[in-house]
């Protein structure tokens, strides 16, 4: 074999290094594989930059196709997600709690809402004559069992002094029903997130404190299951930067999008352009400080056996920047 002289030697080198360079930047620039997320999308605000991610094509650019799937209940919600025909959705720590009872079945990749603004609040209605939460004590609250609200109403009641005997938590399930039970006086007080709280105030019900007051203790947690995040690590990461695009555009002009809200349904047409977009959480999770509180009321109620660890609720990998 004859050698190679050393001028072709080092132009051999040179073209092996260009057609290695020009296949790197053919594959850099190759657009992803097409892939459709589930989404199950409750009628609540906190969904909003799902919507605006759709309609922006903000998902459309990562070669994301977000198939919406549209419930009226937790029960739906949670039935689609167990039964493996959903990849993702929105759910508070005491929902992921229970999905990951018996084994890991879903995981929250980001914080969905700012909870030093407030989610809930603790609404009397027209004919209560309580004037602080302390009032309250005996008084049936309406709440939703086994539910964060359940959590919210016990700890607001607690942390402002009611005796644990005297903490009287109601059934109430339906929050519509909740609603126009307390507007009608036939329900005395009762835990709603915003803006269902906003609106009973202008049907002539009172606030007496709201869950920041006490720390933040409603957190909504955008939420894959386990079965997604292992499938699909690096498609799931493009959902999260489509998303914190659409994050950022609510973020700028929150008004904008009073259309699309009604448009989508994401209020009950009662509230309708009366709705206030909530405020959006920077890219983050719940601290286990937040977390514990919330795990070991489940245990003290039975809800949950023991209290979890946090890396089986939430996991960072999926954060912007991570």
């Amino acid at each position: 074999m004859k050698k190679l002289k050393r001028g072709a030697f080092f132009n051999l080198i040179l073209s092996v290094l260009l057609v290695a360079l020009v296949a790197a930047g053919v594959s850099s620039c190759r657009k992803p594989e097409p892939l459709t997320f589930k989404y199950v999308t409750l009628p609540v605000l906190e969904n909003l930059p799902i919507f605006v991610g759709i309609d922006q094509g903000l998902f459309q650019k990562y070669g994301l196709t977000i198939e919406l799937v549209a419930v009226q209940s937790a029960l739906e919600r949670d039935t689609l997600i167990r039964g493996g025909q959903a990849d993702c959705t929105t759910l508070d720590l005491i929902a992921i709690g229970l999905f990951n009872r018996d084994a890991i079945t879903v995981k929250g990749v980001r914080l969905v809402n700012d909870t030093t603004k407030g989610k809930f609040a603790l609404v009397v209605g027209p004919g209560c004559t309580a004037q602080s939460v302390a009032d309250l004590a005996g008084v049936p609250v309406g709440v939703a069992f086994n539910t964060v609200a359940e959590y919210v109403g016990d700890t607001m009641l607690r942390l402002s002094g009611v005796p644990a005997d005297k903490v009287n938590l109601a059934e109430w399930r339906q929050i519509n029903v909740r609603l126009e039970a307390l507007i009608n006086d036939q329900l005395p007080a009762g835990i709603f997130p915003e803006p269902f709280a906003t609106y009973a105030t202008q049907n002539g019900c009172r606030i007496l404190a709201r869950d920041s007051e006490f720390g933040g203790l409603g957190h909504d947690i955008l939420t894959f299951t386990a079965a997604a995040l292992a499938e699909h690590p690096d498609r799931v990461r493009d959902f999260m930067a489509a998303y914190e695009k659409a994050v950022e555009l609510v973020r700028k002009d929150p008004d904008r999008w009073s259309s699309l809200i009604q448009d989508k349904g994401l209020v009950p047409p009662m509230i309708g352009a009366q709705a206030t977009v909530p405020t959006f959480a920077e890219p983050s999770l719940p601290t286990v400080e937040q977390v514990t509180p919330i795990m070991q009321w489940a245990v003290d109620k039975g809800i949950l056996p023991v209290v979890p660890a946090i890396e089986n609720l939430v996991t960072a990998d999926f954060l912007a920047g991570n």
